[in-house]
């Protein structure tokens, strides 16, 4: 449906970027009892932190808020190194609504008193704030709350808290909620109406899993640019990202911290070409913990004990770079995988940014500019450090200068007098980087499954029932042991497609859901690919499998191999519940899951595994093999099903 507003609204909604900053080099942290790492975000060239100050912490006692201190001087202590701050109002209180969501009267208006508290205490001292943070996904509440947070609700909690806190300060910036489950819950609240309640919306825009790069990323803003102009008519929407990272776990969705450096300076260049887009925010100042595999403890510029990381260095120059910068135009290499972006600076200078996205190519590039002398550049590689280069004059007269560099997937900036520089040349020079022979160990992420040929003899079960195979949802509803919950799975095949057999023990079965929701109640849910990246993401089917009200279901989802979403008619489900042991035995057509039609002996699928558990309550926990469609949405974290002969 076409989304209007009130023009009187939307001129209040789009003001503030005449008053603020035209783009926010944002940096989050997380205060707390820890070593002082404000200096080094300082030296970084951070020019707004964000952090919170939940309700709960604020209102301890019901009806007595009071903002704490520590945090009153930590934004303090950010102003005094020269940074403002973006301050979270957020999460529930134990006090109303039985600590979840704030959806009644009663609450609305406890988060609403909540709310003036803060901007009272830190009037004068802060500019920015952000109503809640990832309300659809459950962020800070509860596991059984988990991305049950409605746009309905969250536009009613924000329409208000908008005209109270502005009442108390008309110069502050509010943000809306920072959706992270995709762009569709963004446009559920703005049919809503949500940009009549805020200055700016936000997105968390995390690709690490996924596409993966900047790239990808910078194809997406431009889609949610068109829309938000869509719901304004035609207008620009402020949009502030307000968490953007890729960690360096051990893992096959972490990065190396080379890959993240590159992937930040790409980004915040990338950024800059996008007007509507008024301040990133890095996630996070310092790694949380030392676990290698683990991908919250490591999305950190600095470690625990705060050594700089590689992409530290590269925000480092990239905000050296790019702080008060414009975007001017992006010079065709005559290749869309070259870019080459040139910016104007408060500086008095022009800089010139290139990168070739394609990891095996070199490009030489041919800087040309007007010059009867030689001109000085600063030249630097992104993270690696500053030389000097001279475009050189021609040999003749008229001849113009000219400086040649080559590139890959690394920035490199050039900075200096480049008043009518021309692109002359791009040329690629063969450097196949993935051909270099190297010594290491290859590690098979997952599980193995030998699945038999269906004419044979039976396959053996392979159990997965034990606690390690077990995550939990709900704390207050843990798995009571094996009799609680257990399965264990074997698999055939043929030439037509893969056959599954699951048996699940489970003491309760109940599932009240029906379409693409069975996964929130007893069943199945799986996921498979072939093995092969199509444009750099493994090409995947999702299924839903239970035994509903109305019998076997199974729901095809998430899909990523160009098959329709919807029920899936294909698959052949029969599923049986005897005692407490429900067997579903699965065929599996290989177009249905996206397979070639010739997968034969020797193939390796890759499979995930999850086994629901609702034992009246709601979804409490689940059973899985392998991971990527629970804990992750990341098909390079399945496990492998091999065709035996």
């Amino acid at each position: 449906m076409l989304r209007t507003l009130l023009p009187s609204t939307l001129l209040a909604c789009l003001s503030l970027a005449a008053a603020e900053p035209d783009f926010l080099l944002g940096l989050c942290t997380h205060r707390g009892p820890e070593p002082d790492y404000l200096p080094l975000a300082q030296q970084a060239g951070v020019q707004a932190i964000r952090d919170e100050v939940s309700w709960g912490r604020c209102e301890q006692v019901k009806g007595t808020i009071s903002v704490p201190e520590q945090y009153i001087a930590y934004v303090d202590k950010a102003r005094a190194l020269g940074m403002t701050t973006l301050n979270i109002l957020d999460y529930s209180n134990k006090f109303y609504d039985n600590g979840g969501y704030p959806r009644s009267d009663e609450a609305i208006e406890g988060f609403v008193r909540y709310s003036e508290a803060v901007v009272k205490a830190l009037k004068g001292k802060s500019t920015y704030y952000q109503v809640w943070n990832e309300w659809d996904g459950g962020c800070g509440m509860p596991a059984e709350l988990k991305r049950t947070g409605d746009p309905a609700a969250y536009v009613k909690l924000l329409a208000a808290v908008y005209p109270r806190i502005k009442a108390i300060d008309p110069s502050i910036v509010v943000i809306a909620n920072s959706v992270c489950t995709g762009d569709e819950f963004l446009k559920q609240t703005l049919d809503l109406g949500v940009i009549k309640h805020c200055d700016a919306v936000s997105l968390h825009t995390y690709n690490y899993s996924g596409e993966r790069t900047a790239e990808a990323w910078h194809t997406r803003m431009a889609g949610v640019d068109a829309f938000l102009r869509a719901a304004s008519g035609g207008k620009p929407v402020p949009l502030y990202l307000t968490e953007m990272g890729w960690p360096n776990h051990i893992a096959s969705s972490g990065s190396t911290q080379d890959y993240t450096a590159i992937s930040l300076a790409k980004l915040y260049l990338l950024a800059r070409t996008h007007t509507y887009i008024k301040g990133l925010w890095w996630y996070q100042i310092r790694d949380d913990a030392w676990n290698a595999a683990y991908n919250e403890d490591n999305f950190g510029l600095i470690r625990q004990d705060l050594t700089p990381k590689a992409p530290y260095y590269a925000y480092k120059d990239v905000a050296r770079l790019i702080t008060g910068a414009t975007f001017e135009a992006r010079l065709d290499a005559g290749n869309p995988d070259v870019w080459v972006l040139k910016y104007r600076t408060t500086r008095g200078t022009s800089l010139v940014a290139a990168w070739n996205a394609k990891k095996d190519d070199d490009w030489q590039l041919t800087y040309a500019i007007p010059a009867t002398a030689k001109r000085e550049a600063a030249l630097t590689t992104i993270g690696h450090g500053s030389v000097q280069r001279t475009f050189t004059p021609g040999k003749k007269d008229g001849d113009p200068a000219v400086l040649k560099l080559s590139v890959r997937e690394r920035p490199i900036v050039i900075e200096g007098d480049l008043a009518g520089l021309t692109l002359a040349k791009a040329e690629r020079k063969e450097f196949p980087e993935s051909q270099r022979p190297i010594r290491g160990v290859f590690h098979r992420f997952g599980p193995l499954l030998n699945a038999v040929p269906a004419a044979g003899a039976a396959p053996a079960a392979t159990a997965f029932g034990s606690d390690k195979d077990y995550t939990t949802l709900n704390d207050k509803l843990p798995r009571k042991g094996q009799a609680d919950l257990d399965a264990a799975l074997s698999a055939r095949w043929s030439a037509t497609g893969l056959q599954l057999t699951v048996t699940v023990t489970d003491d309760v079965h109940r599932q009240t859901w029906s379409g693409d929701r069975t996964w929130e109640g007893d069943g199945l849910q799986l996921a498979l690919h072939n093995g092969k990246p199509v444009g750099g993401e493994l090409a995947h089917i999702d299924l839903d499998v239970a035994l509903t009200e109305k019998g076997p279901a199974v729901w095809r989802r998430h899909n990523r191999a160009g098959v329709d979403d919807g029920p899936a008619t294909d698959i052949q489900a029969a599923i049986k519940r005897d005692g407490t042991t429900t067997t579903y035995e699965l065929t599996l057509p290989w177009a249905g899951v996206g397979l070639p039609a010739e997968t034969k002996a020797g193939s390796m699928i890759g499979l995930s595994l999850l086994v629901n558990d609702d034992d009246g309550q709601g979804r409490k926990g689940y059973l899985h093999w392998a991971d990527g469609i629970g804990r992750d949405k990341d098909p390079y974290n399945y496990g492998w099903v091999l065709l035996k002969e």
